[in-house]
This record gives structure tokens, C-alpha cells and sequence, in this order.
């Protein structure tokens, strides 16, 4: 894996959150009880977490979202939309005022801020030149659903059980790794843990709850912990008033005068 930054992937699908709260300008682990966990190999778990997977066509939700890194400690209410596998509309707002909106498809990367009066509008191919990372449309739906963001593969990734969960872990890696912890009750993600080898960044994505949705499974509470050598970024997801299958719509344009960011490699 090439590009990485402050451990990857999921740190760079936490940017995503990151820009819309903080445009305005390893940590706990849950302890889970070993009894009764069956053992299974990796290859049925594996099977039984895409079985897991959320199913939907569309999907809106507000969010609470906490951010808190260097002095910032900013809360905002979030708008969040999902056509599957099409768009991920996203609307920020502090104090009852848009501050900025961010539209996601599979081709096209776009958002903006108006305090600051910036925005970016482009593929993921400029957005991933100016965060280093590997990012696509698939890896932050999977993220926002529960499922896991990397290609999960029996012949390629070791099983075992600790503290209470399936873990799973690629066999081979250079200087990034990652594991994947599952709970054994539903197959969902728990927690991912990452980290950059012989260097001090580290990343943790936490899903504290599930809700219930009919008889599916979609996140409740999620914490996203990152770390390097500049300091720590917390930021806290709270999903709220959910609702699947349902009429929505994406309006995003950007403000006429903003000024588009300068991606510089």
C-alpha cells in the first residue's frame, strides 16, 4: 500500500470529517468478555461479516460531530444523505448556520466552507495527491455503514480471538498495517486499529454502538482517535434519527467568488 499518511486510509476517511468541522478555521479500547466466543476460521467469518453488510438504497441521518485537536474543540450538527453506491451528501452546521457542505460520488469530489471562503472540486485522484492517500467513494460508505473499508481475503489475513472479538489482521506487511476486530454476535465491525511501523502515528476507528434498523445493524456511536509526531485529532460521531429508504435529495453548489484550493503535490 503507497501513500500513506498518519496511518492511511481510515485517518484520511477521518479528514473527510475533519475539513467539514474544522473548516471553521492508542486511546480506549472496549474490553469484551472471551466466554463463548466460537472459534471459526477466517474464511466463514469473513463470510458472515459481508453477510452482515447494510443493505439500503437510501439512507439520511443527522449526526452529531465532535472534533477536537490541537486547541479546537468544535461540536456541529451534520446532515448526512447516501444514495447507495451513487452519492454522499454532507451539510455542516454550527449554531444553526451552514458552515460548509461536502458532495461525494463515485467519480467526483467536491465541498466547501464559507467562512474561509475555499472549496475543492475535483476526483479522488487530486484529492488523494493532496491528502497522500488511497481513498475512493466504496472505502467512506463502508466506513459510514459498518463495514469493513479494506479488502478482506481468507488467503491473505489471519483469525484469532482477543478481548472478546474475531481478529482479523493481514499476513504480510511492510510499514502499514491494520486489524479488524469483529464482534461475534453480528459480524460487524468493532473496531479497526492501524498503524505505520518504526513511526509514531497510529489510528483507532471505534464503533462504541449499533442501532437497530428492522433486522439490520447500522452505527450508533463511532470514535475516530489519530496520532502522530504533531499531536492528536478526536473526533466523535453520533448518529441520530436515521431513516432507510427514503426520498432525498443533494443540493450542493458552490458559493460564487469561493476560492478553489491550490492541490500542490
Amino acid at each position: 500500500m503507497k501513500g500513506y499518511s498518519l496511518s492511511g486510509i481510515l485517518y484520511k476517511i477521518g479528514i473527510i470529517f475533519i475539513i467539514i468541522v474544522g473548516m471553521i478555521s492508542c486511546k480506549s479500547a472496549a474490553t469484551l468478555s472471551e466466554t463463548g466466543v466460537k472459534r471459526m476460521s477466517a474464511s466463514k467469518v469473513i463470510t458472515a461479516h459481508e453477510k452482515s453488510k447494510f443493505d439500503f438504497k437510501t439512507l439520511q441521518a443527522r449526526m452529531k460531530v465532535n472534533y477536537k485537536g490541537g486547541k479546537q474543540d468544535v461540536s456541529s450538527s451534520v446532515s448526512l444523505r447516501i444514495q447507495k453506491d451513487e452519492k454522499i451528501w454532507i451539510s455542516a452546521k454550527v449554531l444553526g448556520f451552514t458552515v460548509a457542505k461536502a458532495l461525494l460520488t463515485p467519480t467526483r469530489v467536491a465541498y466547501y466552507e464559507k467562512l474561509n471562503g475555499t472549496h475543492l472540486d475535483g476526483n479522488y485522484t487530486i484529492l488523494n495527491q493532496w491528502l497522500g492517500a488511497d481513498l475512493d467513494f466504496d472505502k467512506v460508505q463502508n466506513l459510514l455503514i459498518g463495514q469493513s473499508v479494506f479488502d478482506l481475503d481468507s488467503k491473505t489475513h489471519t483469525i484469532a480471538i482477543e478481548e472478546g472479538a474475531y481478529l482479523l489482521k493481514p499476513k504480510q506487511a511492510e510499514t502499514f498495517t491494520y486489524l479488524i476486530a469483529l464482534l461475534p454476535q453480528t459480524f460487524k465491525v468493532k473496531q479497526y486499529r492501524a498503524y505505520r511501523t518504526q513511526q509514531s502515528e497510529q489510528l483507532q476507528v471505534l464503533y462504541q454502538e449499533y442501532q437497530k434498523m428492522d433486522t439490520q445493524l447500522f452505527p450508533k456511536v463511532m470514535k475516530i482517535d489519530a496520532k502522530n509526531t504533531t499531536g492528536n485529532v478526536q473526533i466523535g460521531l453520533d448518529f441520530r434519527a436515521v431513516e432507510r429508504n427514503v426520498k432525498v435529495t443533494f443540493p450542493f453548489s458552490i458559493p460564487e467568488g469561493s476560492k478553489e484550493i491550490e492541490i500542490r503535490p
